[in-house]
């Protein structure tokens, strides 16, 4: 965003077929293809299923950049940076997807040029759609990431296409618990609507809190936990197209802003702790979740939402200090 770098966008076709194979793997005669009784096929290539193929996609992808003068980050390994005279490139692989930007656009499409001899991808212009995240750039230095086609679909599945607008995501009593109820009558459907909700927390920050709180129950969901599930989605409804603004920033500062209640569950007597974390004035990466442990007093409990918070605070300094560094 600072330097108002377009991102391109491309993925691999069949890429895991791609990957070497390390070990030696034998699988069942596929129908129509039998050479004899009690024979086996030995694997040459990759095959999807193989829990090891993603694994063997990654080095033979890895292998190539490296072989282009990329190198690895330290901090991510599906991030790779490569440094020339001119410009910078980087490059983020997210299984067969990729995402590169830089400031060289003629560098960019040498590049996409030199896998696609490796490689049959697809170019796909420039970034616009990433896994379910609609990318809209609203300027040339900013970027709009929201999920509406998502929420909707998962409107859908709850059957809440024509819900009602409510202004917030949660109301502040009563408290949901785990007290016996009426039990709901699809646990299923409760396990597989909340879970999908929980992705919708990468552009929308500000439910965070409501789906951690709505995921304690899945094990044993209630009529009032399915009444607490459909008030969130009544207020994604009516936010359904904002999303999470990404925008030039003057300042490349980190910070960090953490806290955290004390043994507030009424069920466990856990805390719930809390940070959000900026790089400049960008809201990166946030986090609502209840502890694991016990704490014994508010200022344990802050000490530990401050060391979780910390994590993700020096992760992202070292990414953006060190991502030329080599693994």
């Amino acid at each position: 965003m600072t330097n108002s770098w377009k991102v391109r966008q491309f993925d691999f076709n069949n890429a895991f077929f791609n990957g070497d194979l390390h070990e030696t793997v034998h699988m069942v005669q596929p129908k129509g293809y039998e050479l004899g009784f009690g024979l086996v096929y030995k694997l040459e290539k990759a095959l999807y299923r193989l829990k090891q193929v993603p694994h063997a996609w990654y080095l033979k992808l890895s292998s190539t950049l490296h072989q282009f003068g990329f190198k690895s980050s330290t901090s991510d390994s599906c991030l790779f940076v490569r440094h020339s005279s001119t410009s910078t490139i980087y490059l983020f692989s997210y299984a067969d997807n990729i995402l590169v930007t830089g400031p060289c656009a003629e560098e960019i499409e040498g590049l996409i040029r030199q896998l696609h001899v490796v490689f049959t991808l697809k170019d796909l212009g420039e970034m616009s759609f990433f896994f379910g995240v609609k990318v809209v750039r609203s300027s040339p230095n900013a970027l709009l990431l929201k999920q509406s086609k998502y929420i909707k679909e998962l409107l859908g599945r709850a059957n809440m296409r024509d819900s009602k607008l409510v202004p917030t995501p949660m109301l502040s009593s009563p408290k949901l618990t785990a007290t016996p109820s009426s039990p709901f009558h699809n646990p299923s459907l409760y396990r597989s609507v909340v879970g999908g909700l929980q992705y919708t927390t990468i552009t929308h920050p500000e439910i965070a809190y409501s789906v951690s709180k709505v995921s304690q129950y899945m094990h044993a969901p209630t009529d009032k936990h399915w009444k607490a599930f459909k008030r969130i989605l009544h207020f994604l409804a009516r936010t359904i197209n904002m999303g999470l603004q990404l925008h030039k920033s003057d300042s490349l500062r980190v910070m960090n802003f953490c806290d955290s209640d004390w043994a507030t569950d009424t069920d466990d007597c856990k805390s719930v702790s809390g940070y959000c974390v900026f790089f400049g004035s960008n809201l990166i990466t946030w986090s609502s979740r209840k502890k694991q442990i016990f704490s014994r007093s508010s200022t344990e409990a802050e000490f530990q939402a401050l060391a979780d918070a910390m994590t993700d605070t020096i992760w992202l300094q070292k990414t953006a200090t060190r991502d030329a560094s080599t693994t």
